[in-house]
């Protein structure tokens, strides 16, 4: 089996992310293309994989608004149908791998031929409020115009799509770390240390985290980080958060920015708390803390719904609810044998999710779509 993999950016997000452990993963003759240089390249490179840039990102990314730049458009789409068209003949790829909707979109208006089979994978939620209602309708419209079939991150992801090819559900390749490093001991049993991770974006809950922290009653010493880097800009998010920890000295809080050692981070707290205000279309964060052996709190809606069974391996709470978040800390709060069970079947089901089970699966659907 012979894949060429496309991606738009070369920024490490949690999509780029994944194609690199895709590329140590998936068991198939793998290419990557990408469509500018950045730190993903050496990332994928370090796997053994073979990596390509082929530049036309800034040539692809202004806004069209004169007849010049509709002719600069037209001619960078050209380019990359050619790039396109020519590793899959040199390569002799039996599928394309679209890793994100960006370069699905672009992918969609170079028109390739019939004969080249694609596979889109998905891993955002095509409908408001994930998407503008206009861009959700255009992203549908270009998934199902060059996809032979369709991979979504969960069930959730996958019924936000209309489509008539075929749509699996394969979960996102995760670290091998997270699951092969030995799980760090317990800390200080008269404190609780509580960890968010996940990007600093308003819709991602971490005032809400914090309100629900600041409200409920514990003996324990509380101990909260909330790590994360902002993306696209969004240095509002983050500023708001230290000014509601400066409100709230009791919680200790400490917002270290990005981290890249997520393994360390989440073995220095007891508690990964995930708290999103819409529904995760997968959440990579929730099996990494399971994988690692920590009480997962997650709101009840989307990917870490199908992941968690509430009361066995995590705790669920009714999305964007303070007053159910905060009983679900003070369940958490009073430990004891029934935490130390949930904690020991949280890494027997993240065992599900090992990159190996991930690769296996998404190779099983390629091999369907080849023999389409």
């Amino acid at each position: 089996m012979r894949v060429l993999a496309l991606g738009h950016t070369a920024e490490l997000g949690g999509a780029e992310i994944g194609l690199a452990n895709m590329a140590h993963h998936l068991p198939a003759d793998l290419r990557v293309l990408l469509l500018e240089d950045g730190p993903l390249v050496d990332r994928v490179r370090g796997t053994g994989c073979p990596v390509e840039v082929c530049d036309l990102s800034a040539a692809l990314a202004p806004p069209v608004r004169s007849p010049r730049d509709l002719r600069r458009r037209a001619r960078a789409l050209r380019e990359l149908r050619r790039a396109i068209l020519d590793r899959v003949e040199g390569h002799r790829a039996d599928v394309v791998l679209l890793n994100t909707l960006r370069v699905t979109r672009l992918v969609a208006a170079c028109a390739l031929p019939r004969r080249v089979r694609v596979v889109t994978m998905l891993r955002d939620g095509l409908g408001p409020p994930h998407l503008r209602r206009r861009d959700s309708v255009v992203d549908q419209v270009a998934v199902n115009t060059v996809s032979s079939a369709v991979v979504a991150n969960s069930a959730w992801t996958r019924s936000r799509l209309a489509t008539p090819r075929p749509a699996f559900v394969v979960p996102p390749f995760l670290a091998t770390d997270l699951f092969d490093t030995p799980p760090a001991p317990d800390g200080d049993p008269a404190e609780l240390r509580v960890l968010m991770l996940g990007r600093m974006a308003h819709w991602k809950g971490q005032l809400l985290g914090l309100r629900a922290l600041a409200a409920f009653r514990t003996s324990r010493r509380l101990r909260v980080t909330v790590a994360g880097g902002a993306w696209f800009g969004e240095t509002g998010q983050a500023e708001k958060v230290r000014r509601l920890a400066r409100e709230h000295p009791e919680l200790h809080v400490e917002v270290p920015g990005h981290v890249d050692d997520v393994v360390d981070v989440i073995d220095r707290h007891d508690v990964l708390l995930h708290t999103s205000l819409l529904p995760e279309p997968f959440g990579q964060v929730v099996v990494q803390g399971m994988a690692r052996g920590r009480v997962v709190v997650a709101a009840d809606r989307g990917g870490p719904a199908e992941v968690i069974e509430s009361g066995r391996d995590g705790l669920l709470y009714r999305m964007g609810c303070q007053d159910s978040l905060t009983r679900t800390l003070e369940r958490v709060a009073a430990g004891g044998e029934p935490v130390a069970e949930l904690r020991e079947r949280a890494r027997e089901t993240a065992r599900h999710y090992h990159p190996q089970r991930t690769g296996a699966a998404l190779r099983g659907v390629l091999d369907r779509v080849r023999g389409r």
